[in-house]
């Protein structure tokens, strides 16, 4: 039995009783178990305030975890080298994917930029629509510092994982209860919807943030990712949150509009007073090649697998580190995507595996890759730019004019 010296018997992390040398450093066993858990489970905390310097003592009540886990980090705690190797094991293949204890179902992403006015300016019969402070707000919250450990601290084998908490979080902020379904739309429903991809937008921005590999990147390079990632994953989102909130239930030909309406992209009308009837059937006319591509190639396909969040990870994984198309990345930064990628697909195989799936496992990755591709395409329907503002431009209203269009295109 270990006994110390009078004076030597409080824990160096908590100021409480030590029980005993823990994790190779005099603990008790809150602070010890604390540690032990926090890195086999791969936990990542953020500083409550900020500052990375709260208190840490046993008579404080609802300590910082992120600072509670940086000072067993500097006091020197580690784990036995047999527990080492579980770490390792238990990253790359994925065990802990849905049952980690650090991520709860309230958890959200910051909302500080989600209320930005988007500037609607009427010019003439034109109306100008700029998302130039967005984009402002966007390169804001890259320039944010979060308390994340260190670099090294995330393995490589967790890439699907972290992006897995990071999405989980923006579908906890963008909470959509009950909508109405609309047949008729008019321009007042359109003009919503785009205040609402501006919030969509802000909050795809802080979700890659919560993503190390991605917060890690420079500036530039986070920018150009962002412009390419955020228009396939809003497709990605007004298609999916439909079935998922139905139970998969519904006709697939149900997109999310705005945070009030679905909108039935099969059977609708659009409307408005101050365009002429001819004008608005053309509107129907040009977009129902996109709708039905829509409809049949990835609604449709992600309701036939009821597609999980774990796999809508994985595509917004593809989107976002396939760099083939990227023009200015350095090779090296493509080099780091194609390796995420690797792990990825790694990851997983082993959440197949481990919840005994593993012999559906090659189908579904391919219809999900599928379904990737397919947005990619959906996008060559609207010559290159993305439906919102497609819609814009084709009743003579302008959106986009700005560097956060897709790609730089117009």
């Amino acid at each position: 039995m270990i006994k110390f010296a009078d004076g030597k018997k409080n824990c160096l992390i908590c100021n409480g009783k030590a029980s005993g040398i823990h994790n190779k450093i005099r603990s008790c066993r809150a602070c010890a178990a604390f540690f032990k858990r926090a890195m086999l489970q791969h936990s990542r905390y953020v500083c409550r305030v900020g500052s990375g310097k709260c208190v840490i003592d046993c008579n404080e009540k609802n300590v910082c975890k992120a600072c509670r886990f940086d000072k067993c980090m500097n006091v020197g705690m580690q784990l036995k080298d047999k527990l080492k190797n579980s770490i390792s094991d238990d990253i790359r293949e994925g065990l802990k994917f849905l049952v980690d204890g650090d991520l709860v179902e309230e958890e959200t992403l910051p909302q500080d930029f989600i209320d930005v006015p988007i500037n609607v300016e009427a010019v003439g019969s034109k109306l100008n629509i700029s998302f130039n402070d967005i984009l402002t707000y966007v390169e804001n919250i890259f320039k944010r510092k979060k308390p994340f450990v260190s670099k090294k601290s995330h393995n490589n084998y967790c890439n699907l994982k972290m992006t897995f908490r990071a999405i989980k979080k923006y579908y906890n902020t963008l909470i959509l209860n009950d909508l109405t379904v609309l047949k008729t739309v008019d321009l007042k429903n359109y003009i919503k919807s785009i205040h609402y991809l501006g919030k969509c937008v802000i909050l795809t921005a802080e979700m890659l943030m919560e993503i190390p590999d991605f917060y890690f990147l420079p500036m530039e390079v986070k920018l150009i990712q962002f412009k390419h990632f955020w228009h396939i994953w809003w497709i990605l989102w007004i298609g999916y949150k439909p079935l998922e909130m139905n139970d998969f239930n519904i006709t697939p030909n149900i997109i999310v509009l705005n945070e009030q309406h679905y909108m039935n992209i099969t059977d609708y009308k659009f409307i408005d007073n101050q365009i002429p009837e001819a004008q608005t059937e053309a509107f129907v006319i040009h977009f129902s090649d996109f709708y039905k591509f829509f409809q049949k190639q990835i609604i449709s396909p992600m309701k036939k697998i009821k597609i999980t969040k774990i796999e809508l990870a994985y595509i917004a994984i593809l989107a976002l580190w396939s760099t083939k198309d990227f023009d200015d990345i350095p090779s090296h930064y493509e080099n780091m995507g194609h390796e995420i990628l690797f792990n990825a697909g790694n990851e997983l195989h082993r959440y197949f595996i481990n919840n005994h799936q593993e012999n559906g496992f090659v189908s579904r990755v391919t219809e999900i890759t599928i379904i990737y591709e397919n947005i990619i395409k959906a996008y060559g329907i609207l010559n290159n730019t993305t439906i919102i503002a497609d819609v814009c431009n084709f009743i003579h209203y302008s959106i986009f004019d700005n560097d956060l269009s897709p790609a730089g295109i117009y």
